[in-house]
């Protein structure tokens, strides 16, 4: 048996992946979505050889990180040929597949009754808005194309070029704490707190701060509900604590990076998940 690991190469949760398991003495073969070619129905690597996938290997699918590319293509074939193959988030992958979508995630935070920034979606949404608000791309990472704006005027000029069916625009809620909950087979990692900078306003990176320990046990549990509805397996959730004194849901992150999360809680996440997608 061996691991199998679809990623990128900019993927650092996928390099600690492997990393971690050359230290377990666990053979593993990596593929980076953008090398892979489908020709006369089959998958070739960047060399046009077969990919090297037995019957006992065990498959660790990451969400491609960080990259405008579409890899959803691939994503259902390795799907359909490897099914059982695959350890983490098959099932998510396979009944939600628009679940990075960030409109989807607010349909579900609402189905779920859990309490999220009011949200709105389309072009004729001004005179429902009040400002300052956050525009967000539907589909994104790491905070790209994120932008605040305090007027209107503003977010109509912002518009001109950009397709608002695109985008998902939130009230504005000032932030006391943001925290990320990372969860694996619908069980709570951890929680840390994390504080985002804001650079032309746009989210340009995240530092983990420190590790929570007394955080609202009704926000965990929505946490967990949230992942078991979504038929997911490894997730960070991201959650505010706004001056308003409520907690609000923002988003769930598919394949999420965890090393800063691994080294300010001290938990091997890279052991733990190869440890779920082999057992």
């Amino acid at each position: 048996m061996k691991l199998i690991l679809f990623t990128t190469k900019i993927d650092k949760g996928g390099q600690a992946i492997e990393k971690e398991a050359k230290k377990m003495s666990l053979p593993c073969q990596t593929y980076f979505c953008n090398e892979l070619v489908y020709k006369n129905g089959e998958i070739f690597n960047s060399s046009l050889n077969p990919l090297s996938i037995n019957r006992d290997d065990k498959i660790i699918l990451r969400d491609p990180y960080y990259t405008k590319s579409d890899y959803s293509f691939f994503t259902k074939k390795i799907l359909k040929k490897y099914y059982k193959n695959i350890s983490l988030d098959r099932e998510r992958y396979s009944k939600f597949p628009f679940c990075r979508d960030k409109l989807f995630q607010t349909d579900l935070f609402i189905k779920l009754g859990v309490t999220i920034p009011e949200t709105f979606l389309g072009r004729n949404i001004n005179k429902f808005l009040k400002f300052p608000v956050i525009v967000k791309p539907r589909i994104g990472s790491r905070g790209l194309g994120i932008r605040i704006f305090n007027e209107l005027k503003e977010m109509e000029t912002f518009f001109v070029k950009k397709d608002p069916l695109n985008y998902i625009v939130q009230k504005y809620h000032k932030v006391k704490k943001e925290y990320r909950i990372l969860l694996l087979r619908h069980k709570i990692l951890g929680v840390v707190d994390k504080h985002i900078h804001l650079k032309n306003e746009r989210k340009v990176w995240v530092r983990i701060n420190k590790v929570v320990n007394d955080f609202p046990v009704k926000i965990k549990q929505d946490s967990i509900r949230i992942t078991e509805e979504l038929k997911a397996d490894f997730v960070g959730v991201d959650v505010i604590h706004a001056e308003d004194g409520k907690y609000y849901f923002l988003e769930t992150n598919l394949s999420p990076q965890f090393n800063a999360f691994a080294k300010a809680t001290g938990i091997n996440v890279a052991r733990k998940i190869i440890s779920s997608a082999v057992t």
